[in-house]
């Protein structure tokens, strides 16, 4: 199971990076792309050693997050919106392993693009993706959720997150099971609201919606 999900981790960053040299993305992009592939490896060794946990702002997270995937939200002609990072919406502090929380978000991210996308291709409209932070919603801690305008799930929460259960063509079915052993590793949890109006927060979409949430930090 383990060397499952690290090759569906290597596999993925490796063929991303590889697409952009393909496409001659810049140097910056390339050398965070190879940055973040070597933290993943180096992130399950730390991970299996009970790594020390870092304190950092879910903002930068997210804008991280959004930076390695923006050649994609280009390509696919995805509109992306992140209201903390125009301060509309309450920032918090994650502590534990940053690096599977980027990992957790970009996966994420990525089958928010490919959901979005595929609507679009046979219904038409815009693809879209909303990245969100929830500081009071959940009891247990804060939240940063990932929405879309895809069709949404269209199978129980709790089976999505087994491993090899995908209804991606293709897919290994091992990103969201990584994404939750990722979150309880860390303290938090990953959690698949039945409907985005369970977020109660105003979004516009009626797709898919992820939930990553965090252990509280306290006095934080």
């Amino acid at each position: 199971m383990k060397k499952s999900i690290v090759f569906h981790e290597v596999e993925r960053e490796v063929a991303v990076l590889v697409k952009g040299l393909e496409a001659g993305e810049s140097s910056n992009v390339l050398h965070l792309r190879a940055r973040h592939l070597s933290t993943i490896l180096e992130g399950f060794g730390n991970l299996l050693r009970k790594a020390s946990r870092k304190t950092i702002l879910a903002s930068k997270l997210i804008e991280r997050a959004i930076q390695l995937s923006q050649s994609r939200f280009v390509a696919h002609n995805i509109i992306i919106s992140c209201p903390v990072l125009q301060g509309e919406d309450k920032d918090f502090q994650v502590s534990g392993a940053t690096n599977f929380y980027l990992s957790t978000l970009l996966n994420l991210i990525d089958n928010s693009i490919y959901w979005a996308r595929r609507k679009v291709e046979l219904d038409g409209g815009k693809a879209a993706i909303q990245i969100r932070t929830l500081p009071d919603w959940a009891a247990e801690g804060p939240a940063i959720s990932v929405l879309d305008n895809g069709d949404g799930f269209t199978i129980s929460p709790e089976q999505a997150m087994q491993p090899y259960e995908s209804t991606r063509p293709g897919g290994m079915g091992i990103g969201l099971c990584f994404s939750r052993m990722a979150m309880e590793a860390n303290g938090g949890d990953l959690l698949i609201p039945q409907s985005i109006n369970d977020l109660e927060i105003e979004t516009g979409l009626d797709g898919a919606a992820v939930v990553m949430r965090f252990r509280r930090i306290s006095n934080a």
